[in-house]
C-alpha cells in the first residue's frame, strides 16, 4: 500500500517537473492572440538585385 503512494507521488512529481520544463524563456512574451488577416511578425528583408537575378535564372531553367 505504501509503495503505491510512493509510486504515485513520484509520477505526479515527474509530471510536474515536465510541465515546468515546458516553460522556456524563448516562449515567454510571445503573442497568444492573433488578429485574423494580418501578419504580426517581423518584416522580411528585401532581396538584393543579385539574388533576384539568380532566382530569375533558376526560373528560366525550369520552364519548358
Amino acid at each position: 500500500m505504501k509503495s503505491r503512494y510512493v509510486r504515485l507521488s513520484l509520477i505526479v512529481g515527474l509530471v510536474g517537473l515536465a510541465a515546468l520544463a515546458g516553460c522556456r524563456d524563448q516562449e515567454q512574451g510571445r503573442p497568444l492572440a492573433h488578429d485574423k488577416g494580418s501578419y504580426q511578425g517581423r518584416p522580411d528583408p528585401g532581396l538584393t538585385d543579385e539574388v533576384r537575378e539568380v532566382l530569375r535564372q533558376r526560373a528560366r531553367q525550369q520552364s519548358y
